[in-house]
């Protein structure tokens, strides 16, 4: 089958699409210009997205022809993936990293009144921050098309662009930072006095969060060779939430300690992530599946999770949902513990059930 030249693009009204010609000019430029251009990367990405009045499945056609033009010269692929690299060594990305994706530290009420105040006021952007970059850069509709694009076209991207090499440990590793940041949120977050009103235990004795920490940092140092202590580990810790989960209802639970647990699990969940996409396996071999190859597929799903994310972080809509769907969860769990204590069909029972609810925290 022979290779779709960029201007062989069509629109929607199958007219040619000059941005298949225009992406291969910002490609061109990147090669001459210096790494980390923050304007070619944008250009390119601009000539990526469907315009007004566009159906997405021009931008997954795009997205096939980048990788067609990525195929055909290396040298494009060389260069952007040099900016890109440029881009994560200029950028401060720790924040993306560990927090977009992520529940908010701020209570419901603080997080819900600042979202609501940047409806008036919006939040300055900080240009040094990648992910106030990505930000200004990602829009509503990007959102959707790269939601619905193909997986497998984003593998073969990443395979064009080899971006294996860029994942180490060794400085100035952006991943190792972000990771380093997760484990000393973790071991905080093992130790607030929420978690330890519920299960002392985690006081008491060696703490896995706290251990931990300690074995992430061995990691990162080169003191350790291989990641099986920190899953070890990180099994221990979701034990221990889970622990912790089982025993609310006896001892009275709260939305903070909800948000806390669930915000836990996504960190670790997320240094998962960051660990594989670092400690991975060897480079995938010719003719190999894409879609069953780390961490092109874990890098995949990384991407599409802090594009969302930034799609939806300042909106309130998102917030309301997010949080109302774990509290029913855990009223679920709640009441298929408890049974009817959870379960009211009058007025009079209603209001007994969260006069109760209320003394319980």
């Amino acid at each position: 089958m022979p290779t779709p030249e960029p201007n062989a693009i069509t629109s929607a009204n199958g007219a040619p699409d000059p941005d298949g010609a225009f992406m291969e000019q910002a490609l061109s430029r990147m090669q001459e210009a210096q790494p980390a251009n923050i304007d070619l990367l944008a250009r390119l990405w601009f000539h990526l997205r469907p315009h007004a009045n566009q159906p997405v499945a021009v931008a997954h056609a795009r997205l096939d022809t980048l990788v067609a033009l990525l195929r055909n010269h290396p040298a494009y692929a060389a260069a952007l993936r040099e900016h890109l690299a440029a881009l994560f060594a200029a950028k401060k990305s720790i924040r993306l990293l560990t927090e977009a994706g992520l529940l908010p530290y701020r209570s419901f009420a603080s997080e819900l009144k600042r979202r609501v105040g940047y409806k008036v006021l919006p939040p300055e952007h900080d240009p040094s921050h990648l992910r106030d970059w990505l930000d200004t850069l990602i829009t509503p509709r990007d959102r959707e098309w790269i939601v619905e694009s193909d997986p497998a076209v984003w593998h073969q991207l990443c395979e064009r662009l080899q971006v294996r090499p860029l994942f180490r440990r060794d400085p100035p590793g952006v991943l190792a930072n972000a990771i380093r940041s997760l484990a000393h949120r973790i071991a905080a977050g093992g130790l607030d006095p929420e978690l330890l009103r519920i299960d002392p235990v985690l006081e008491e004795y060696d703490s896995p969060f706290l251990a931990l920490h300690h074995e992430v940092d061995s990691w990162l140092r080169g003191q350790v060779d291989d990641t099986r202590q920190i899953d070890v580990l990180l099994e221990q810790c979701e034990a221990a939430l889970e622990r912790v989960n089982r025993r609310k209802h006896e001892v009275g639970t709260s939305i903070e300690l909800t948000l806390l647990s669930n915000r836990l699990l996504q960190q670790m969940r997320r240094m998962r992530t960051l660990i594989g996409l670092i400690d991975g396996p060897p480079l995938p071999q010719a003719g190999a599946d894409p879609l069953t190859e780390a961490p092109y597929a874990a890098l995949v799903r990384l991407f599409i999770e802090l594009v969302e994310a930034s799609a939806e972080r300042y909106r309130i809509s998102s917030l309301i949902r997010d949080t109302a769907g774990r509290l029913a969860r855990q009223i679920s769990l709640f009441a298929s513990q408890t049974g009817e204590h959870y379960v009211a069909d009058t007025r009079s029972a209603l209001a007994r059930m969260f006069w109760s609810a209320s003394g319980a925290g």
